[in-house]
């Protein structure tokens, strides 16, 4: 279910007086402040056979999708691999190849904001992204119509964008803040250029 659809569908859910599937939001493993949010929704992943299990590289691909309340700060990360340190199967120039990292919020409520961000190091700089609105819709009738609100965040390595440095490493943070009756978020470490391109609907000027 796309995360438009699955607003909707939480909120038909709240509208009729209904408790959330799981039971009432709950606390995510990933958050590090007090925060209300649903557990994972959802969750897919690709690696490549032989390559480092514990951080992603070259044509790997991770996508994770919340859904419920959330009422703080709300904290994921991805690890890219990282030369010199990642070392698996007696290679240790295992990197986070291309491309990069996007964020997908859909929400009912107030942004503070959505940010990713990498501290950068030897083979990369240091990086912060902010989301950027782009879309805004009213649905309901009278007492409950609200507002839908759409924020997407990428960032992407590219050899033209960064020449002369190496492809992304480390740990990647994304930070969602805010107040929300209502939320679907999907974040998704794309490391194909090609696949990410087509699939990703990126704001101006933070496309390939």
């Amino acid at each position: 279910m796309t995360g438009r659809l699955g607003i909707i569908a939480l909120l038909a859910v709240i509208f009729t007086g209904s408790a959330f599937a799981s039971g009432g939001p709950q606390k995510s493993p990933d958050t590090t402040t007090q925060v209300q949010v649903a557990t994972v929704s959802s969750e897919s992943t690709w690696m490549l056979p032989a390559r480092p299990p514990w951080c992603l590289t070259e044509d790997d691909y991770h996508s994770r999708a919340w859904q419920g309340a959330l009422t703080g700060t709300f904290v994921a990360t991805e690890y890219f691999c990282t030369p010199a340190i990642d070392i698996f199967d007696g290679y240790a120039f295992w990197d986070g190849g291309a491309v990069g990292l996007t964020a997908d919020l859909y929400a009912v409520g107030t942004l503070s904001h959505l940010t990713l961000s990498n501290p950068g190091g030897t083979y990369n700089p240091a990086v912060s992204q902010d989301d950027v609105l782009v879309g805004t819709e009213t649905l309901g009738h009278g007492k409950n119509a609200y507002v839908l609100n759409h924020y997407v965040a990428c960032v992407y390595w590219s050899a033209p964008k960064f020449t002369g440095m190496g492809p992304w490493t480390g740990t990647w943070t994304a930070t969602l803040a805010g107040s929300f009756s209502a939320i679907t978020y999907t974040l998704t470490a794309q490391m194909d250029y090609f696949v990410w391109r087509q699939g990703v609907a990126c704001p101006a000027g933070q496309q390939p």
